[in-house]
């Protein structure tokens, strides 16, 4: 059995490639789980997290969102953990959904620190959000999520980790952010930030999808062994089979 390294967008992933009958290349690996979760922690963090409730089980996280579509449809993992906004975007229907306060949507809002910008006037605004379901889909995201008739100028950024400088460097007038990170960012700023509350800013928690016929019970168990700094960090408090 000989390993074959595959580089994909600056991601190298080394599966093992066994030879079958008509010359066809299967891959013959562990269980894979490809997450992609925007959060506060640094994306090996969350591996190591997932990882201690999961042994077995070949965890990838990845910091952008074109990333994550690339290796999931090229290298089919076992299963897809991120927003359900973010699997809906590539096509994949959620096994399971987190579930927390509230239930399987979390609350939004928006940071700024300039006093003109007011939830009657956003749509004219630049507004900043990490980008979860791909650059030309997060417009029409933003604008639902915000409840706006018109679509903002959106400013994307790759992690949560770039919010903030959107603000200290001018170049949004706001951003969004689940309500949840809304402490760990503004200890973050220097810049007198306040807060707006969209009435209707929800979008769905963390889901998981598995592929057609996957193994899943090493995966489904781990996820229900988490840990409380592993769920917190994903936004969910536990899980329930979608429908």
């Amino acid at each position: 059995m000989k390993p074959v390294l595959v580089k994909r967008r600056g991601l190298i992933v080394l599966v093992a490639m066994t030879i079958v009958s008509a010359g066809t290349l299967v891959a013959e690996r562990s269980p894979t789980l490809f997450v992609f979760v925007p959060a506060v922690v640094r994306s090996r963090a969350l591996v190591e997290l997932l990882k201690d409730a999961m042994p077995g089980v070949e965890v990838v996280a990845f910091g952008r969102f074109a990333d994550f579509m690339s290796a999931v449809s090229s290298l089919k993992p076992t299963a897809a953990l991120s927003l359900a906004d973010a699997l809906s975007a590539l096509g994949l229907k959620a096994t399971l959904a987190g579930v927390g306060p509230g239930g399987r949507t979390e609350p939004y809002v928006l940071l700024t620190h300039k006093s003109d910008v007011t939830l009657s006037n956003l749509g004219t605004r630049s507004i900043g959000i990490v980008d979860v379901v791909g650059r030309l889909a997060l417009p029409d995201l933003v604008k639902r999520l915000l409840g706006l008739e018109q679509t903002p100028q959106v400013r994307r950024v790759l992690k949560v980790a770039d919010l903030i400088p959107l603000l200290s460097l001018d170049l949004a007038d706001a951003v969004i952010v689940p309500e949840r990170m809304v402490d760990s960012l503004v200890a973050t700023s220097r810049l007198n930030l306040h807060i707006l509350r969209p009435p209707k800013a929800n979008l769905r928690r963390v889901a998981l999808s598995f592929a057609p016929g996957a193994p899943v019970t090493m995966i489904r168990s781990g996820l229900e062994r988490l840990s409380r700094t592993a769920l917190d960090a994903l936004g969910v408090s536990g899980w329930e089979t979608e429908p």
